[in-house]
């Protein structure tokens, strides 16, 4: 094999993104290029730039953007996440309010939900203060973007249902079994062993069961390992030995809170 030569590049030991950064790209987009994989005109994010360079790059600075109390309390960090979803939200409804449901739909998907469910897999909240809170902002983009403001009893929830959008819970719920799937398979380089162990005398249900971690704080009730196990032992036999990731994904869509 031939000796790769030294690059004449500078190496780059940390990855800094800046909203002043973000701001400069997206001003520099060509408006009447064709959008790309996720379906966002780039005149809209030219025209949206000011306002989406903060979120953003809140999103894409892998390190930060989780905020973890002392007391593993999510307030502050749901809190946070609705703020910088519903800032984009309302660029999306200043800019895109005569589009069509479609392309309404496309924004909120590729701009507001992600900032939503970011590393959502680590604080999946509990109370259903702060899950009732996040489900608010999906069942207003869900009204935006089919222009349906009717207050009659189940009309949110319809509209869920025909948009085929599933509640942002359930989501987390199944973020957090892919997670443990990915473990549970070397597919992350976490040791699943260090935290779970099997478990070989329960022969009911499925044959990949884990040992239920034993918990008396509240906090330590609501943490990955503790809740996701629970989960992922009232799995069929079938879902937890899928041979691949997708395939474990398919098994699990249909599964609700």
């Amino acid at each position: 094999m031939p000796q790769l030569g030294t690059s004449p590049y500078e190496q780059i030991d940390q990855l800094i993104i800046t909203k002043e950064g973000v701001e400069k790209l997206l001003s520099q987009l060509k408006p009447n290029k064709a959008p790309g994989p996720d379906g966002i005109p780039p005149w809209f994010l030219k025209l949206g730039a000011k306002q989406l360079a903060s979120p953003l790059q809140d999103m894409f600075q892998k390190y930060l953007g989780v905020h973890i109390s002392n007391t593993l309390s999510w307030n502050i960090h749901v809190q946070e996440s609705i703020k910088k979803a519903q800032r984009v939200q309302n660029v999306i409804r200043r800019n895109l309010w005569s589009c069509n449901s479609e392309v309404k739909a496309t924004a909120y998907l590729s701009l507001v939900r992600p900032l939503l469910e970011y590393a959502a897999s680590a604080w999946d909240p509990s109370t259903k203060q702060n899950i009732n809170s996040l489900e608010r902002v999906q069942r207003q983009a869900a009204r935006f973007c089919t222009g349906n403001y009717q207050r009659d009893a189940g009309t949110v929830t319809k509209l869920l249902d025909d948009l085929e959008w599933d509640t942002l819970q359930n989501r987390r719920n199944q973020q957090k079994l892919c997670m443990l799937y990915k473990m549970k398979n070397g597919l992350v380089d976490i040791p699943l062993h260090n935290y779970v162990q099997p478990n070989t005398r329960d022969t009911r249900g499925n044959n990949q069961k884990f040992i239920q971690v034993s918990h008396k704080a509240r906090a330590f009730k609501d943490s990955f390992f503790v809740s996701t196990v629970k989960h992922w032992n009232s799995l069929s036999s079938a879902a937890v030995n899928s041979a691949t990731l997708a395939e474990f994904k398919g098994h699990i869509s249909n599964i609700h809170q």
